[in-house]
């Protein structure tokens, strides 16, 4: 049996997360370049609508936004100086 060994520092983030007017959270591993579309096997979620006149909905919304802000926060606080 072999094991991993540990590495020191940073590696790769690969998710991408993004948040859009407060109101809608994608996430995923997708690269936004041509041959990731057509090539590659990524994911991507969309959650939210920009256009939603529910309050319902919207203050949903609001609350995945949080939670999405919340780690983009933590991975820049983290991980900020290694990715620049």
């Amino acid at each position: 049996m072999w094991a991993v060994p540990k590495r020191r520092g940073v590696g790769k983030l690969h998710h991408k997360l993004m948040v859009l007017d407060d109101q809608v959270v994608i996430a995923g591993s997708f690269n936004y370049t041509g041959p990731a579309n057509r090539l590659n096997d990524e994911n991507i979620i969309i959650l939210g609508d920009l256009d939603t006149r529910f309050g319902v909905q919207r203050a949903a919304q609001g609350r995945v936004v949080g939670f999405a802000r919340k780690e983009i926060d933590r991975i820049i606080v983290e991980h900020g100086d290694a990715i620049r």
